[in-house]
């Protein structure tokens, strides 16, 4: 018992630095983008896997862009308050609050305004999500 309790600080200190420390890159890609890509996630979504796969397909061709990749997981509480601790941060409130509880989607926003310009989902195949990539950034 007093091993955990004297462990226990330095745990919560490394999570609150490890937290910040991915807080300052996610906030500097953030940034840096030009468009954001944001998928809407849960480990049990069906149409999920199906997006992710169409966007497997193509991602690595736009390593080099100035689009940022980003997920809203909501798979569990959890996760759920991570991210909404992420949109905050990010400007996004408003979009996750729209969206909470709906999965399956790909959300292509403009960071300068924050605007929703396409909602993507599994629908899209490889090919149109490429085309749309593309065409906003």
């Amino acid at each position: 018992m007093n091993i955990l309790i004297k462990a226990l600080p330095i745990f919560l200190i490394i999570t609150y630095i490890a937290f910040f420390s991915a807080q300052a890159t996610v906030d500097e890609d953030a940034e840096k983008a030009e468009l954001i890509a944001l998928r809407i996630y849960a480990d049990w979504c069906g149409h999920c896997k199906t997006l992710d796969a169409n966007l497997d397909k193509i991602k690595t061709e736009f390593s080099d862009s100035a689009i940022w990749f980003a997920v809203f997981d909501v798979t569990d509480d959890q996760a759920k308050r991570q991210t909404s601790m992420m949109a905050s941060q990010l400007g996004l409130s408003q979009i996750y609050e729209k969206y909470n509880g709906k999965t399956g989607i790909l959300l292509l926003i403009n960071p300068s305004t924050g605007e929703i310009v396409e909602e993507l989902n599994q629908n899209n195949s490889a090919d149109e999500i490429k085309t749309l990539l593309r065409y906003h950034s």
